[in-house]
């Protein structure tokens, strides 16, 4: 029985399992700047962010900004955070955030391939 075949078949929970064997986990590191985009290499359209932690350089204190973080400049505040899907190739956003000029951006997100 081809692949396409056996997916017809499976129930919606198996359909999702097997969609989420084909995530991964990604991470950068971003050089920290004033709040609005940032590049970030490997992450695409459609990917979800998990987390962007700011590391304080000077300091080396760890700041949770994954709440500030959306798709684009205009991402609502309840589609900014934790499962905020990405919306252009490359970058993420946090317009009218905090800036992050004194460290780096720690992001991680799931990529689907």
């Amino acid at each position: 029985m081809s692949l396409a075949n056996r997916m017809l078949r499976m129930s919606p929970f198996a359909k999702a399992l097997a969609q989420k064997t084909n995530t991964v986990v990604r991470k950068a590191i971003v050089t920290g700047s004033t709040a609005g985009d940032f590049a970030v290499s490997g992450i695409k359209k459609g990917d979800k962010i998990i987390s962007v932690i700011y590391r304080l350089t000077a300091a080396g204190n760890l700041v949770d900004f994954t709440s500030e973080f959306g798709g684009d400049s205009g991402s609502s505040s309840n589609e900014r955070g934790n499962g905020a899907v990405v919306t252009r190739d490359g970058y993420i956003n946090n317009t009218g955030g905090t800036t992050s000029a004194s460290g780096q951006l720690e992001v991680m997100w799931e990529s689907y391939y």
